[in-house]
């Protein structure tokens, strides 16, 4: 408990930095290049994004709902969250860009913010309150 109390502020600040990172990779590699791409180097229109978003928001309430089934600890959640967020950017940005593996890793993005929030925050609460 000492230890704790001694290093909380550094292990918040280490949490901090960890999903500030997440973020930004997803983003930068992934989702702000998502539409600019898309549309310019495919062809997509308005319809096809729509049906994207309209997919994956689907895809994000089975998500939750198979991880509240699944019941993973915090840390198990965040580490397969962490996971999924380095497969995206990695699939969003392997040269050469394709199609297919630019869908997939916006998807697969956005999955991981669903999976990552929910223990992040439940864990980041908890450290806080010095349980």
């Amino acid at each position: 408990e000492t230890w704790f109390r001694h290093h909380k502020r550094r292990t918040l600040l280490w949490c901090c930095g960890v999903a500030f990172l997440l973020e930004l990779s997803i983003n930068a590699g992934v989702l702000a290049t998502f539409q600019p791409l898309a549309v310019r180097k495919f062809g997509w229109g308005g319809g096809h994004i729509a049906t994207v978003n309209f997919l994956s928001a689907g895809a994000s309430i089975l998500v939750s709902l198979g991880s509240a089934h699944a019941r993973l600890p915090e840390w198990k959640q965040a580490f397969a969250a962490t996971a999924l967020y380095l497969g995206a950017v990695l699939l969003g940005t392997w040269p050469p860009l394709v199609e297919w593996r630019l869908l997939v890793a916006l998807i697969v993005g956005l999955k991981a913010q669903v999976l990552f929030m929910a223990p992040f925050t439940a864990i980041f609460s908890q450290m806080i309150g010095g349980q």
